[in-house]
C-alpha cells in the first residue's frame, strides 16, 4: 500500500493545477503578448466603439466619426456626423454587418441614413479592443480606426485631465493643415489648449478656450475660442482609455474636414 501524500504536497499540487488553468483562461492575450499568432471570431468585437474614418472620397475629402455599437453576431449599429468636402451632416444613422477570422482579419459593410455605403476590411487588435483598416470602395482612399470604450456611462468630469492631440486636415478654408494641441481639461467641462498649426507650410501658434457639452453615452461636442480670434466646434467621443488614446473628435465647422485623436499626457 503506498503512503499517504502529505498534506502540504496536496496543497502545492492543487496551487499547480491552480495555475494552469489560470494560463489556460489567459492564452490569447499571452498570445498576444509574446508575438503569438491571435485567434478571433465574431465575439472578439463586440461593445462601444468610438469609430472614425479620414481620407478621399466621391472625388473629394471626407470624415466619418461614430459611437458604434457592434453585437458580437455580426451586426453594427450607431450614430455620428459626416463632413463631405466641408459639408456637415448631424446625427447620422448608420447599421451594418461584419465578420471576424480565426486570423484577426474583419471586414465591415455599413450603410448610413444618407444613403451612403462603405466597405471597409483591416485587422483586429488587442483582443477586440481596436480595429484598424481601409476603405476597399472603388475610387476611395478612407483609413479606419475603432477603438473600444472602456465605460459606457459618462459626464463632464469624465474628460478631465490633461491631453495631448494629433489633428490632421485634408481640407479647410486655408488649405490642408496639421496641429499638435496640449489640452487641459476641469471637471465643470471647461478647458485651455495651447496648438501649433502647419497650414500648407505657414506656421501659426496660439491658446484656446473650450466648453463642453458631454452625453451620457460618451459623445460630446466643444465650443472652442482661440486667441487668433476663430471659434472652432467639434463632435467626438470620449472614454477609450487603449494605448494612451483617451478621445477621437471631428471638426463640425463648414469647409473642415479634420480629425484629431487624443492621448494622455
Amino acid at each position: 500500500m503506498s503512503k499517504p501524500r502529505p498534506s502540504w504536497l496536496r496543497a502545492h499540487e492543487n496551487l499547480l493545477l491552480g495555475l494552469v488553468s489560470l494560463l489556460v483562461a489567459l492564452a490569447p492575450s499571452a498570445a498576444y503578448a509574446a508575438g503569438g499568432k491571435p485567434h478571433c471570431s465574431l465575439p472578439t468585437i463586440s461593445g462601444s466603439f468610438g469609430a472614425a474614418a479620414l481620407g478621399q472620397q466621391a472625388g473629394g475629402y471626407a470624415a466619418t466619426l461614430f459611437l458604434l455599437t457592434a453585437d458580437g453576431n455580426g451586426n453594427l449599429s450607431g450614430s455620428g456626423t459626416e463632413s463631405l468636402n466641408g459639408t456637415l451632416f448631424f446625427n447620422v444613422t448608420v447599421t451594418g454587418t461584419y465578420t471576424a477570422n480565426t486570423g484577426c482579419l474583419f471586414t465591415a459593410t455599413m450603410l448610413d441614413s444618407l444613403g451612403n455605403t462603405s466597405n471597409f476590411s483591416g485587422v483586429i487588435g488587442q483582443n477586440g479592443y481596436d480595429l484598424i483598416g481601409l476603405s476597399t470602395d472603388a475610387g476611395t482612399r478612407m483609413q479606419f480606426s475603432a477603438y473600444r470604450l472602456n465605460k459606457t456611462q459618462c459626464t463632464v468630469a469624465s474628460l478631465a485631465t490633461r491631453y495631448e492631440a494629433q489633428v490632421t486636415s485634408p481640407l479647410t478654408p486655408n488649405g490642408s493643415s496639421t496641429a499638435n494641441q496640449e489640452w487641459s481639461i476641469q471637471k465643470n467641462g471647461s478647458g485651455t489648449d495651447t496648438w501649433v498649426a502647419n497650414y500648407n507650410g505657414t506656421i501659426s501658434q496660439g491658446t484656446g478656450t473650450a466648453t463642453f457639452s458631454v452625453n451620457s453615452n460618451c459623445t460630446y461636442t466643444e465650443t472652442v475660442t482661440n486667441s487668433d480670434g476663430t471659434t472652432s466646434h467639434f463632435f467626438g467621443v470620449g472614454s477609450i482609455k487603449l494605448n494612451d488614446i483617451g478621445w477621437v473628435s471631428m471638426e463640425t465647422d463648414s469647409g473642415w474636414v479634420s480629425m484629431a485623436t487624443g492621448y494622455f499626457y
